[in-house]
């Protein structure tokens, strides 16, 4: 597979004797096979960068009179 991959990328998916029947194997990719509970999944990373989690300024008047009452 890799000699005629060059390159580039390759998934090779050939018949076994397993559970599900088949199996991968994959080349120069950031797919991956991974066993979950004897099946075989591909897992493929996301590129979506996650977003920052949101700053936190301190407590809001409303909070501040919910949680300490009014003073």
């Amino acid at each position: 597979m890799r000699r005629y991959a060059g390159m580039g990328r390759a998934l090779l998916a050939y018949n076994t004797d397993n559970e599900q029947g088949f199996a991968f194997e994959t080349h120069d990719d950031k797919w991956r096979p991974i066993d979950h509970e004897g099946v075989t999944l591909i897992h493929r990373p996301s590129d979506r960068i996650a977003p920052p989690p949101p700053s936190c300024q301190g407590w809001s008047k409303a909070s501040k009179c919910r949680r300490f009452g009014s003073r």
